[in-house]
């Protein structure tokens, strides 16, 4: 049953939101490449500064890097990488915690509690009211949205599920910020473990998201902004080698 369930999710999530290719062998402390916003014209237009931090390309991973063992601290990894520390969140609107500061690590801890919401029981109904109410105009359609696209691939490929007996968390473990322009842009990503349960049998899986994200001054909080969804992360667990090459960093003070 276990290995049922992978493919429902796991799989899943490898053919939407990951590789195919072999992790790269650089070592695991060298800091990931920077967002080439250098090589722009100096010239260069607010959307072609987001588009180049959107879509600068992240260390590549396979279904290898989904085996659970990797979930695992790695000190030596982690002594040489900073933990990033969540701010705390003020209030709650579409069963979404926010009211984030106004930072890229509160556009961090803003993507992290939409993916704890969309993930909760796999309810479908509960990531699209997170979406509807954190998207901004011309973000990411609601079925590419990473959350969406997971959960619904499961129940795509296990149609005799009973939603009403899911249960599901989703635990944010690292966060990444891959570069902002000014203070109001942001491009983010969370990676995660999925722990859910249907009729008793347990399985757990790790997911990631990345999200361009704007601050919204008329609601005093972070949102998915408009465009495209940036370029994938490494299909791995947190706090796998990979992980750290491609940049994330140990999540503190997790919204729950």
């Amino acid at each position: 049953m276990a290995i049922i369930l992978l493919a429902g999710i796991g799989v899943g999530v490898a053919k939407m939101t990951g590789s195919e290719h072999s992790p790269t062998s650089r070592s695991a402390s060298s800091a990931p490449t920077p967002p080439p916003t250098s090589s722009l014209p100096a010239g260069a237009s607010q959307r072609e500064r987001e588009n180049a931090i959107a879509n600068q390309p992240m260390p590549e991973g396979d279904s290898s890097n989904l085996d659970p063992s990797n979930f695992k601290p790695k000190p030596e990894v982690q002594a040489t990488t900073p933990g990033l520390n969540l701010p705390s969140g003020k209030k709650t609107d579409a069963g979404v915690r926010t009211g984030f500061t106004h930072t890229p690590e509160g556009a961090v801890a803003q993507l992290a509690a939409l993916n704890q919401a969309a993930y909760t029981n796999l309810d479908t109904q509960a990531g699209r009211n997170a979406y509807m109410a954190f998207a901004m105009p011309g973000a990411v359609p609601l079925e590419d949205w990473n959350p969406t696209k997971t959960v619904m691939r499961y129940y795509t490929d296990s149609p005799d599920t009973d939603p009403t007996r899911m249960r599901a968390q989703f635990v944010p473990v690292q966060g990444l910020i891959k570069g902002s322009v000014g203070n109001n842009f942001t491009v983010v990503c969370v990676n995660g473990q999925l722990t859910y349960t249907y009729k008793s049998e347990s399985n757990r899986v790790a997911v990631w998201d990345c999200a361009r994200m704007r601050w919204d001054d008329k609601g005093d909080r972070w949102m998915i902004a408009a465009g495209a969804t940036p370029a994938r992360a490494p299909l791995t667990w947190p706090r796998s080698e990979l992980s750290y090459r491609a940049g994330f960093r140990d999540l503190s003070n997790v919204p729950e």
